[in-house]
C-alpha cells in the first residue's frame, strides 16, 4: 500500500464489491472514495437535472447534459452559474 501511495497509483485501487466507485479529490490534500452528484438547479433551488459519476470523473463534462436535462424538464435556461459543485440554471 505504501508503494502504491508513493508512486501515485492509489487511483487504480478499487473495491472488490463496488467496481464503479473511484477516488476523487475534495481539495488537493483531501480525497474520498465513491461517487459525485452533479445538480442543475433553478434560481428557486428546485432540482432541474441530476447526474451521478464516479469520484474521479471531471465535473465540467457533465454541464452540457445537465443543461439538456433541465431543458427537457421544462426549464428555460438563459444563464448558467457554476461553482465547484454548485450550479444554478436561470
Amino acid at each position: 500500500m505504501k508503494e502504491l501511495l508513493k508512486n501515485g497509483q492509489i487511483r487504480d485501487i478499487r473495491s472488490k464489491d463496488d467496481r464503479d466507485a473511484r477516488f476523487g479529490h475534495k481539495t488537493p490534500t483531501s480525497t474520498f472514495y465513491g461517487y459525485k452528484t452533479n445538480l442543475a438547479m433553478t434560481e428557486e433551488r428546485l432540482i432541474a437535472g441530476i447526474s451521478v459519476t464516479h469520484g474521479g470523473a471531471p465535473d465540467g463534462q457533465e454541464l452540457p447534459g445537465l443543461i439538456e436535462k433541465g431543458q427537457g424538464n421544462g426549464i428555460e435556461v438563459t444563464e448558467v452559474i457554476g461553482d465547484m459543485g454548485y450550479g444554478i440554471c436561470q
